[in-house]
């Protein structure tokens, strides 16, 4: 547990001060946290635990890849290279950005898989809860439908965390048609 305990450690170091854009403002280490507690309750071993916790640390602090393979091996910074997006996806429509992930992710081995699930049913579920106070219907509804899509490309690593995604999906779907 000493790998997961410094993986915590490190990502709440560096995601610190990085807050959700929804109505109650949570802190991002809720995510980090939700995410990793997912992996965890499915069985997956320590390096893949650590690595929910670090999943966003490369495309969301000034932390390089090489970083993470120093401070916690070369298993934990492959699996974390495999859920960063390249710098220049950022820039994509979500669509796109989306489509990209799901070819991307489709040939990753399933501790990658796994934790881009649990990443994406974190997602999914803020989205549906507390959105981001600059999306409308619309931008929702296109995050649910590409997250969903991410998520299929997954399915095989955690079928309970698909399940919940889906049944999260649905009522995000509803609501956002509903209007």
């Amino acid at each position: 547990m000493r790998l997961v305990h410094e993986a915590k450690r490190f990502a709440l170091r560096h995601h610190a001060r990085q807050r959700r854009p929804n109505a109650s403002d949570e802190p991002f280490a809720l995510h980090l946290a939700e995410v990793a507690a997912a992996v965890s309750d499915e069985g997956w071993p320590e390096a893949v635990v650590a690595a929910a916790w670090l999943h966003d640390v490369v495309e969301d602090t000034g932390v390089g890849i090489d970083a993470v393979r120093s401070a916690f091996g070369r298993d934990v910074a492959a699996i974390v290279a495999g859920l960063t997006d390249p710098p220049d996806w950022a820039a994509l429509p979500l669509p796109e950005r989306k489509r990209h992930q799901v070819a991307r992710v489709a040939r990753m081995a399933d501790e990658v898989k796994v934790v881009k699930l649990a990443d994406q049913l974190s997602n999914v579920r803020s989205v549906v809860d507390d959105p981001p106070l600059d999306w409308d219907a619309a931008t929702c509804l296109a995050y649910l439908e590409g997250a969903a899509a991410v998520a299929a490309a997954c399915r095989g690593a955690a079928p309970r965390l698909g399940e919940l995604l889906d049944r999260h999906h649905a009522r995000g779907v509803a609501q956002y048609r509903r209007g």
